[in-house]
């Protein structure tokens, strides 16, 4: 059997360092811990897709080394067959995160460089820690729903956005796609270029739906944040489960905030929670919020 959803994206190694709090520009700060953890974006939306119960496949790359065994060992559940072992070192993600849970990154590309796009596929998730040009052949290959979390920021060009039915976006990456000065201007301009709608997430605060002329807010549930990293994903992915359902694109938007705001609560960038904490019974259908 084909996968419901395909991921075409990125597999890093995390190193972690956690911090009371993040050091200003040019300051050192002591780190209380370091860890290597399984992360990338690709592969934390298709660990996640697969743990909330999808039939998934990940189109990658990684390096014939011990970060590419660690990260391919990290994603029982997903179909790997399509990732490529290249001669690039994986991967990876340096990941400063304090003890509010706020986080930076920076992320070397690595194997990432050297993914090659699908021929062809159904639904699609994509982002864009890997090359322009395979993620638009993916999203060309595809024949189904088409997921563009469009992270790390850039502009994008209105040939590859017509393709898409959802793009999800942060505040700050709405402005850099849109290249707009606000997130209202932005959904204004992102939203007739896609086919369906755009999603900016707004953290602690929920996320903005635009499917027609005013953007909907939609609340995130109030938690305690342990750890960011990967929230993103967790939304992405169950925001690309329940769009697989039969949800609308709000209805969606309202479960896939439930997820990322469980994950906050954990650390890792694998946090996804299973469909049961998010109210759906082992087994049971898709938890499809009514209108």
């Amino acid at each position: 059997m084909g996968a419901a959803v395909t991921v075409v994206g990125s597999i890093n190694v995390d190193v972690v360092v956690r911090v009371r709090r993040l050091p200003d520009q040019g300051e050192t700060v002591p780190g209380s811990s370091m860890e290597r953890l399984p992360g990338g974006k690709g592969a934390n939306q298709a660990a996640a897709l697969a743990r909330l119960g999808v039939q998934t496949a990940l189109t990658s790359a990684v390096g014939d080394d011990a970060d590419g065994a660690l990260s391919l060992a990290a994603l029982a559940g997903v179909d790997v067959t399509s990732v490529r072992t290249v001669e690039a070192p994986t991967g990876l993600a340096l990941i400063t995160v304090e003890d509010s849970g706020e986080n930076t990154i920076v992320v070397v590309s690595g194997a990432n460089g050297s993914v090659q796009p699908p021929r062809s596929c159904g639904a699609l998730v994509v982002q864009l820690e890997i090359p322009m040009d395979v993620v638009a052949a993916s999203v060309a290959a595809a024949d189904g729903l088409v997921v563009l979390n469009a992270a790390p920021a850039t502009a994008l060009p209105d040939d590859l956005l017509a393709g898409v039915d959802v793009l999800v976006v942060n505040e700050s990456e709405a402005l850099v796609v849109a290249g707009r000065a606000t997130v209202t201007d932005a959904l204004a301009a992102l939203f007739p270029k896609v086919r369906r709608g755009v999603v900016v997430t707004l953290g602690a605060a929920g996320c903005l739906v635009a499917t027609g002329s005013e953007p909907v807010a939609v609340p995130s549930p109030s938690v305690s944040a342990v750890d960011s990293v990967g929230a993103g994903d967790a939304f992405v992915a169950a925001l690309t489960w329940q769009l697989l359902a039969g949800a609308s694109l709000v209805d969606a938007a309202t479960v896939a905030c439930e997820a990322g705001a469980l994950s906050v609560t954990r650390r890792g960038a694998r946090a996804t929670p299973t469909p049961a904490e998010l109210g759906a019974p082992p087994g049971g259908p898709s938890p499809v919020r009514p209108s």
